[in-house]
């Protein structure tokens, strides 16, 4: 076997090989060999067709098993020469059979990076002392009051401060419709509304009004194209519903399933903690892994990076056509989103390798048992079986990200463990 080495960049190598004639004759007699003791061949007993003939019939079939063993073989040997650790299966091309019947091959591969992890036993990171006083808990108590909130039509009245309003609407920029007219959309009348003076316009309006309203368009709106622009809003009230709230008390938490207010509001009081402990730990986490990042000096490879960012690219596309834009918009987009993406998948790609790494070093692993209660929790959440959350864990290729995720929870619930925390 002959091979010659190309390094394409630091961690993505080539190699060209060559493997002599002889070893293909050799690798195709033993399987004509092996066929020729089965082959079931019309005029002949089994194992006494003639080679000329097992050929015929199974030249083809010989012909890419031969290829694709010697490739296999031939590249996982160059690799063990080389002493390379590659990351995932090589990108083979130009494969040759020559007259000779020599056969070659190129096989592109990325390879480990090698990295020399710093000090990362006892980082420097702060964590948030966060206090839940009353007010947030009247602020949530309120929220809730406001999601049991129950709506009549009011009649025989004009719209008012505090209404919502059932109406169709439709929105024109330079007299063209810049999408599809929303029916019975449900519109809240406030006093700063999300279109500015929109609110302010529609108070005072009857039943069956139509109201066209000059306004503009927020700088922030799902669509860029429109933002900032004058438009003109199409508005036709269709119901006016009058939101009726419930008093906070008693009755009100007994309707939520407690005992009293007093239960409602220690319910709401753990739940905020709970959320501020699970925010803090997320602070804490995100800051471990910008020290990390910090420490680490090596390159990825390029390759990896690119699938990377091709994966967040279209995940934002998705999220961008969940918001109401256009294909055309979104791919008019694309340099901006590839480069502002670019370094978020570099980094994703180099935390990856650094958790591994502290993995490898501090033999962090899931067990099987650990992943089969993390399934079971799973199920319990979504009030559905384990095995049927397994299975779609399973057809859904998920079960090597979730026992991903679980260990590299372990390598940070370590590595907090063990850092120098400020508290601030």
């Amino acid at each position: 076997m002959k091979k010659k080495i190309t390094h394409i960049e630091e961690n993505r190598k080539a190699f060209d090989i060559e493997i002599p004639a002889k070893d293909v004759k050799t690798r195709k007699d033993e399987l004509f060999n092996k066929i020729g003791k089965t082959a079931a061949v019309p005029g002949f007993r089994m194992g006494k067709a003639p080679r000329d003939l097992l050929e015929k019939h199974y030249g083809d079939r010989v012909l890419k098993e031969v290829i694709e063993d010697l490739i296999s073989d031939s590249y996982q040997k160059a690799i063990n020469e080389e002493g390379f650790i590659p990351l995932g299966l090589p990108d083979i091309s130009d494969i040759k059979l020559d007259d000779s019947s020599s056969l070659s091959f190129k096989a592109e591969f990325n390879i480990r990076p090698r990295i020399e992890l710093k000090d990362y036993k006892a980082l420097k990171i702060t964590k948030k002392s966060v206090e839940i006083k009353e007010k947030d808990v009247r602020e949530s108590v309120e929220a809730l009051r406001e999601s049991s909130a129950k709506f009549k039509n009011a009649e025989n009245r004009p719209v008012r401060l505090g209404d919502y309003i059932v109406c169709d609407s439709e929105i024109l920029v330079e007299g063209k419709p810049i999408s599809k007219k929303r029916e019975n959309i449900w519109m809240p009348i406030e006093e700063k509304s999300y279109i500015p003076n929109l609110s302010a316009a529609l108070m005072g309006a009857n039943l069956n009004d139509e109201k066209e309203i000059e306004s503009t368009i927020p700088a922030d709106f799902s669509n860029k194209e429109y933002a900032d622009k004058k438009a003109i809003f199409k508005i036709k009230v269709k119901e006016i519903k009058e939101k009726i709230l419930p008093q906070i008390d008693d009755e009100f938490a007994k309707d939520l399933g407690y005992n009293n207010l007093s239960a409602l509001e220690e319910s709401v009081r753990k739940m905020l903690e709970r959320q501020a402990e699970l925010k803090t730990r997320h602070e804490m986490e995100h800051q471990v892994i910008e020290r990390l990042l910090e420490n680490a000096n090596f390159t990825v490879p390029t390759s990896l990076v690119e699938e990377q960012l091709k994966y967040l690219i279209a995940e934002e596309k998705e999220r961008l056509i969940k918001q109401g834009l256009k294909e055309p918009d979104i791919e008019a987009k694309e340099k901006e989103l590839e480069a502002r993406l670019r370094p978020v998948s570099e980094k994703q790609v180099k935390t990856m390798f650094i958790l591994d790494e502290i993995a490898h070093k501090e033999k962090i692993s899931v067990s099987s048992e650990e992943l089969d209660e993390t399934l079971e929790e799973i199920a319990k959440r979504h009030n559905q079986g384990k095995a049927k959350i397994e299975k779609y864990y399973k057809d859904n290729d998920l079960l090597s990200n979730l026992k991903m995720e679980l260990r590299n929870g372990k390598i940070l619930d370590l590595l907090i463990k063990q850092a120098n925390i400020v508290v601030s």
